[in-house]
């Protein structure tokens, strides 16, 4: 038995019981609040229904004289063996040349279909450095995946080089700078390389607005880390990407380029949106964790006085390889001009240089 008594100088009661039943009452009390305040929705991000996310995009190609593709989402076995790898890595068999030749992907990762006009023109933006294994794994399950959803697309690899901390912020910023110069995208994805989306129907194309498009991820547990949460993977029509002024290049190391790129988004008038949760859950890709930018709170702190500065002012010089155009993407090498603190280290494709 546990009786509450209700002591006459305070006003709320106190448990008189063993320790033993009182533990596991406190014990239970707090699980309960803990779980109550994981799962309150904070919509601080605005959730496209399932049935509106079709007519929520933005397409580059509306002539309906044309024989328009629609988006062809797969049976589990068309893929198989590809989706869902979660922290395995399964074995592609084919080398890249053979990969491309399979799936008629042009040099530097270029598809688009050849039975119907596609309806999206997208540049998929990868920052990059030392993670060869999962980009290895990550570019052919894309490859496969966007196959299937009949858009038109290219996917972009760039590569920060020399001793610097890297800056995924200027490095995504140089990916939309170059991109541009070799079509006009009607959308850009920034997409990291440590994950891949694990519902086909997850559309990878633009919408009305900005969109964080890896909304759940094994690496979190399937749980938003914050309500304002919009890293890993995100969309933006150009003219909005142009319109706040792209990613902060203020960031290097691990962390605050994804905050500050929401506080930009919010600061400019643009609403944010996700889509439902059964078409937004990546798996994560095992990899080293970067170092953390330890200015990153102060960077952040200071806010829109940095806002001025972004995509107008990124600096970098790109190194000319003798082939860019690997045969399933276009490897870009950048070196940053800005005032980037440096680290030992070197570039996956500076050691195939030297070699």
């Amino acid at each position: 038995m546990c009786v509450i008594v209700q002591k006459q100088t305070e006003m709320s009661p106190f448990f008189l019981c063993d320790k033993y039943f009182s533990f596991q009452v406190y014990l239970i009390l707090v699980i309960t609040l803990f779980t109550v305040l994981r799962n309150v929705h904070v919509e601080a991000i605005k959730y496209i229904a399932h049935e509106d996310m079709e007519k929520n995009l933005v397409p580059s190609n509306t002539n309906t004289s044309q024989n328009l593709c629609t988006f062809s989402f797969s049976t589990e076995s068309d893929i198989q063996g590809y989706v869902n790898p979660h922290y395995n890595y399964p074995i592609f068999p084919e080398d890249p040349q053979t990969f491309a030749k399979k799936l008629n992907v042009k040099p530097g990762g270029e598809w688009e279909p050849s039975d119907c006009k596609a309806r999206y023109s997208v540049a998929l933006i990868i920052p990059y450095r030392d993670r060869l294994t999962q980009l290895s794994f990550f570019i052919r399950y894309i490859h496969i995946f966007l196959y299937y959803q009949q858009i038109q697309y290219r996917i972009y690899v760039i590569e920060q080089t020399q001793h610097y901390f890297f800056n995924r912020g200027l490095i995504l910023n140089a990916g939309y700078l170059e991109a541009k110069k070799d079509k006009n995208y009607s959308c850009f994805i920034f997409h990291d390389v440590d994950i891949i989306p694990s519902h086909r129907n997850n559309y990878y194309a633009c919408s009305q607005a900005p969109r964080h498009m890896s909304v759940l991820r094994t690496s979190t547990y399937y749980r938003l880390p914050y309500p304002t949460y919009f890293d890993g993977a995100v969309s933006f029509l150009p003219e909005h990407f142009e319109k706040i002024n792209g990613f902060s290049n203020k960031f290097y190391g691990s962390g605050g380029e994804d905050e500050d790129l929401y506080n930009r988004v919010v600061h400019h008038g643009l609403e944010p949106i996700r889509f439902p949760n059964s078409a937004s859950t990546y798996s994560s890709l095992a990899h080293v964790d970067s170092i953390i930018n330890k200015d990153k709170d102060a960077i952040l702190q200071a806010g829109k006085n940095f806002y001025h500065l972004g995509l107008n002012s990124t600096k970098y010089d790109r190194h000319y390889l003798s082939n860019n155009n690997e045969p399933l993407f276009t490897r870009i090498m950048i070196r940053p001009l800005e005032g980037i603190p440096e680290v030992v280290g070197i570039s996956d494709c500076e050691k195939n240089q030297k070699k």
